[in-house]
């Protein structure tokens, strides 16, 4: 069955890695329903594909064919919403991580690019806020179970 239109789901590197259980079966079946559906164009962050390396082989394979977005310079609205969520997340504009500051990335690429859906199992600093996250960017923050049960639902 073909959609007019299939909503963006961004992927966190760490979905690809899940150590639960209930998380590795979603995964695999998203791995088959992604193979086999047309309809979605795996779309990777350029915060995330850095965090790839080594992702299984489904996914290297599907990387390959996947749309990528790209760094640029940011205009100062921006920098604002890229500051906004660096907040949200974490409280503080200082003394952040690397991957705290690519955290913030990955949401703020995801709401650019008009994802619907962003998919982690970052309890700690992302799925902590995915209230807030939705309520501020119409972003929706779900784990791999939480994905595979949507995307059943549309194809």
């Amino acid at each position: 069955m073909t959609h007019l239109y299939f909503p963006k789901i961004f992927f966190d590197a760490n979905s690809f890695y899940p150590p639960q259980e209930k998380e590795k079966i979603a995964m695999t079946e998203l791995e088959k329903i992604i193979y086999r559906t047309e309809d979605i164009t795996l779309e990777i962050p350029y915060s995330v594909r850095n965090e790839l390396s080594k992702a299984p082989k489904w996914i290297q394979t599907k990387i390959s064919q996947s749309i990528y977005t790209l760094p640029r310079n940011l205009v100062d609205e921006e920098k604002k919403t890229q500051r906004e969520i660096l907040l949200l997340l974490f409280g503080t504009l200082q003394n952040l991580k690397g991957n705290q500051i690519n955290d913030a990335i990955h949401i703020f690429e995801a709401q650019k690019y008009g994802c619907r859906y962003f998919v982690t199992l970052d309890k700690k600093h992302i799925l902590s806020k995915r209230t807030d996250i939705e309520k501020r960017f119409n972003l929706k923050i779900v784990t791999p179970s939480e994905c595979l049960e949507i995307v059943k639902k549309l194809v």
